[in-house]
Order: C-alpha cells, then structure tokens, then sequence
C-alpha cells in the first residue's frame, strides 16, 4: 500500500492564477488529476494533516465565479470527495528540523511560509508512520524542470539535535511514473491487473513488436491450483511478464510457443510453462508446470 502526499503545488493556488492560468497551471491541475484517478484505481491511501487541509479548504475561490473552469471544478471535487474522506494524520511539529535536498522539487509555486511549515511537518510525520506501520511513503508532484531533468527521488533530511536522518522519498509526477512504482506491489493473485502494469511500464516497443492492444484472457480453477502448488513468489514475477508478453503478441526466443496435444503452451522459465487454449478473441490459462507436464 502506498500512503501519498499530494504537493501543495497541486492544491493550493491564488486568486490570480485561475484568472490568468499562470504559473505552470495547467501542468499542476492536470497533474493533478493523473494522480487522483491512479490512487482510486489502484486503491491508494491519500496522507494530509488537519492544519495543511484547513489551509487548502482556506486558499480554494468558493465563490460562484469560478464555476466555469474545468480544472477548479476538477479540485473542487478532489477537496470534497478525496480529502474530505481521508483520515487526516495529528499534526506535531518538527518543522525547523526537516530541509529538502534538492530544493525547488515541491512547493515551488507555494509563497506562504506556513503552508511550506506544515509540508514538512506532514512529510516528517509520514516517515515515521511508513516504519510504524509498514506501508510505502511517496509524494505526488508535476513535472517541474528538476523531475523532467531526471531526478526520480526526493531527499528529506531530518535533523535530530546532533544526529542527520536522511531519507529518500520517492516522487510520482505521471501516470507513466504510477505504473514503474507500482509494477512491483504485490497485487497478486489479481493477474489481470499485474499483466496490465507490466505491460505498461515495462514492454519495450510493443508498436513494431507486438500489439499495443492486449488480447483478453481467462484463468481456470486448475490454473490457479497448479499455480498454488508451483508457482513459488519468487517465480511470479517471471509468469507475469511471461503472460503479457503473451498476450500482447511477442512470440520471442524466451517464450516460444508451440501445440502440444489439444493445447498450446509458452515458457515461463526454461523449466516453467503455461498450457493455454486459443479461442480466437482470447486465450484461456489452462495450468502452470514443469516442461514435461502433460506429456
């Protein structure tokens, strides 16, 4: 599970930029919008303070006026629906303790000293919960010109009197970027979902390769039952990768394919296959097993 942190720079804007759309506006708004409909679907946890909510709720244009643009329709919702449910995290500053290294990566539109405060008091916090409770910590962002030139990482040092903590918090500023952190989070045994991740962050070329479009597949009971009994965690990884390759089309060395009986199967391993049966419109997952199984 991840727990997140939603820049400022994408909840807090002023007056002058919804009137004049400056300030990077329509990367922080759509940015915005990227990361709401990634933590829904992949059913993420939001992390916000009491006081920096208040401030958010504070700095939002209520007034009629502003009905009339997409993006604060967009954050209105956001505010109401997303933070208006989220358990909010009990506020305890440590501010003067946190610095950021590099500077400039979040809250570089931000001019209001408390707002930058209590992001760091939030993000102190939220580092102290993900060991306490083991869940994943990152931050929500735009493509502000330190992550389009490649940073890929926050560091948040927190200074404790004579000690320095430092700590590397991952960022995610796209869609794209969702998909490469959450490649790997264990949503087994939803197959369907791990194939989708994998071939979107990790497939190279599927344009000249294979096909951008996925053919559907279906699991059987005894699939799922050998896979129980084979399929080791440390193996999953190469059967989810063996299952995308598949259904989007790329019939590599490392997969092969080839009729066996009344069925087809394709490697997972040099060891490792998977019996499939090829229905036209969608393949269906048969069983997982050793090369020889079936013969």
């Amino acid at each position: 599970m991840f727990l997140t942190a939603f820049d400022p720079d994408l909840l807090i804007y002023s007056e002058a930029h919804w009137r004049t759309r400056q300030h990077c506006f329509y990367k922080r708004a759509g940015a915005l919008a990227e990361h709401r409909d990634a933590n829904r679907y992949y059913g993420q946890s939001i992390a916000i303070s009491h006081e920096l909510a208040a401030l958010v709720y504070q700095s939002f244009p209520w007034h009629d006026s502003y009905r009339s643009i997409p993006e604060l329709r967009d954050l209105r919702q956001f505010v109401l629906e997303d933070l208006g449910r989220v358990c909010k995290i009990m506020h305890r500053p440590r501010a003067s303790e946190v610095t950021f290294q590099p500077e400039g990566v979040t809250c570089v539109k931000i001019s209001d000293d408390e707002v930058i405060e209590l992001w760091k008091d939030l993000l102190a916090v939220c580092l102290d919960r993900e060991v306490a409770l083991g869940v994943d910590f990152q931050i929500a962002t735009w493509p502000s010109a330190i992550v389009t030139s490649g940073c890929d990482h926050l560091r948040l040092s927190i200074f404790c009197q004579s000690a320095c903590e430092s700590h590397r918090i991952p960022l995610v500023w796209s869609g794209a970027s969702w998909k490469r952190r959450l490649r790997f989070r264990d949503f087994w045994p939803d197959l369907h979902r791990c194939v989708e991740l994998y071939s979107q962050a990790s497939i190279a070329g599927l344009g000249t390769r294979g096909s951008k479009t996925p053919v559907a597949f279906d699991c059987t009971d005894d699939f799922w039952k050998s896979v129980s009994k084979f399929c080791q965690p440390t193996m999953r990884h190469r059967l989810i990768k063996a299952v995308s390759k598949k259904v989007h089309g790329i019939h590599d060395a490392t997969l092969g394919d080839e009729r066996i009986g009344s069925l087809r199967r394709f490697r997972v391993t040099k060891f490792w296959r998977v019996h499939y049966r090829d229905l036209g419109d969608r393949i269906v997952l048969d069983e997982f097993g050793p090369h020889d199984m079936g013969i």
